[in-house]
């Protein structure tokens, strides 16, 4: 027959080891949720990815756009005071305000190359002093020199 103090010592094994089981326990499923998390990461890093991969595919096409926008004001607006207008009409108004231009847009690159004209460059020709983009007033000049 045990003694009493060999019951009482395996009284206490038996509930150390219970504590144990249940810390066992505890971690497994500290180890189940972390694993949930770390899945959860991944899946959250591969969205991540994919949105930012559509952002930039946004953006380029955002661009895109506002080029082709401008191309298009550039060829159908008026031109007043040495750039482009919108000459009153509400598509060219909102396409304007889309690409945040004032009303008229002045565009330098687009002005007959002559000093002080405002005027849009149509024609291009070359001359002694090279190739000139100029309107076509200047153009008409220009021909009866070059004649």
């Amino acid at each position: 027959m045990p003694t009493t103090e060999t019951v009482q010592k395996l009284i206490e094994e038996r509930d150390r080891l219970q504590k144990l089981i249940k810390e066992r326990d505890r971690l497994q499923k500290l180890i189940k949720e972390r694993d949930r998390l770390q899945a959860k990461v991944l899946d959250l890093k591969g969205a991540n990815e994919k949105l930012k991969t559509e952002l930039s595919d946004l953006k380029n096409d955002n661009e895109m756009l506002r080029d082709s926008l401008r191309d298009m004001c550039c060829q159908f607006s008026g031109w007043i005071n040495g750039g482009y207008s919108t000459n009153g009409l509400s598509a060219l108004e909102f396409a304007f305000e889309t690409l945040d231009w004032s009303d008229p847009q002045i565009c330098e690159e687009a002005q007959c190359d002559e000093p002080k004209c405002k005027k849009q460059r149509t024609c291009g020709i070359p001359t002694d002093s090279g190739y000139r983009n100029v309107c076509s007033e200047h153009y008409i000049m220009l021909m009866g020199n070059i004649e």
